[in-house]
């Protein structure tokens, strides 16, 4: 929940100071959120410069890279943290790989990560779908903040681009590791959360000022 409150100041305060004050704790706690959200942030300040043309095509290519990128990021990381030699990411554009970043979006990453011993995930998918269920959440963020995120995709915002770069470069870094529990999610889900329900407040004061509008014209 700290990692939540820190990434959520980090996204939605444009003031420097608190964007130091909520990386730095970020970066304390979890390295590898941290530069994620920095990632998130430099790409989403350069790609108001790109041709406002293509959004979709630019988003799949830019997302790509961001990717790939997140992939290196977990080896540099290896070997500042533990000293490991420096290797070449693996599998980055493997079935596995691309089937278990759409599930981990979703919260279902349980499914994509079951070892021959079952070492990774102690519980039952029954159990474990059933939580999701309960604390439907998990799967409801994402879902609305990625619908309202494309719905509306010609008033794309920085805050928005840089909470979706951010998760895709986080998620190339951990697509190395045999481990991504739900609760490393947290973060993004409390950051795509409040920007969805801004959205839907915003784009509602829109239709209600249309709204008269159109019913005095169609007169």
């Amino acid at each position: 929940m700290i990692l939540a409150c820190f990434a959520v100041a980090f996204v939605l305060n444009d003031s420097i100071r608190w964007r130091i004050l909520a990386v730095a704790g970020m970066t304390l706690l979890r390295p590898h959120l941290g530069v994620a959200m920095l990632a998130g942030l430099l790409i989403s300040e350069l790609y108001q410069y790109m041709a406002p043309r293509y959004q979709v095509l630019k988003l799949l290519l830019v997302s790509t890279g961001t990717y790939v990128i997140g992939t290196f990021f977990y080896w540099i990381g290896a070997v500042l943290q533990q000293g490991v030699n420096l290797s070449n990411p693996s599998g980055v554009f493997t079935q596995t790989n691309i089937t278990r970043m759409f599930s981990n979006f979703t919260g279902f990453q349980f499914l994509t990560l079951r070892g021959e011993d079952d070492a990774v995930v102690a519980a039952s998918n029954l159990l474990l779908v059933a939580s999701r269920l309960i604390f439907f959440e998990t799967f409801a963020i994402p879902f609305l903040f990625i619908v309202l995120f494309f719905r509306h995709i010609q008033h794309l915002t920085k805050r928005k681009l840089l909470i979706l770069q951010a998760f895709v470069f986080f998620y190339g870094i951990v697509s190395q590791t045999p481990y991504n529990s739900t609760r490393q999610n947290l973060p993004f889900l409390a950051c795509m959360g409040v920007l969805a329900v801004a959205d839907l407040e915003r784009f509602q004061k829109v239709k209600q000022k249309i709204k008269p509008r159109l019913q005095s014209a169609t007169r």
